[in-house]
């Protein structure tokens, strides 16, 4: 199984319930790009990530049958988080 470039997960936000976070390897398109696209297409607003949830990481963490690891995903998530 090659491993995947790009991951969705959820992290708790102070003020809006949740946050969606964009791990990733490699896009092919910048964030912002990748934005104005889904705008574009008219999606609801709350699917959209901000561009702060945009996270690139060395690794999308999988289980051994291929699929992805939600609880690994969702910790390397929170460690991915900007320090504040």
């Amino acid at each position: 199984h090659a491993e995947p470039l790009i991951a969705v997960t959820s992290l708790p936000h102070p003020t809006k319930g949740e946050q969606i976070i964009v791990l990733y390897r490699e896009l092919p398109l910048t964030p912002q790009e990748i934005i104005e696209q889904m705008i574009a297409k008219d999606l609801p607003r709350l699917w959209i990530p901000h561009l702060d949830g945009f996270r690139p990481v060395d690794s999308i963490p999988v289980l051994g049958t291929g699929k992805l690891d939600l609880a690994a995903l969702k910790q390397k998530a929170e460690e991915s988080e900007p320090r504040i």
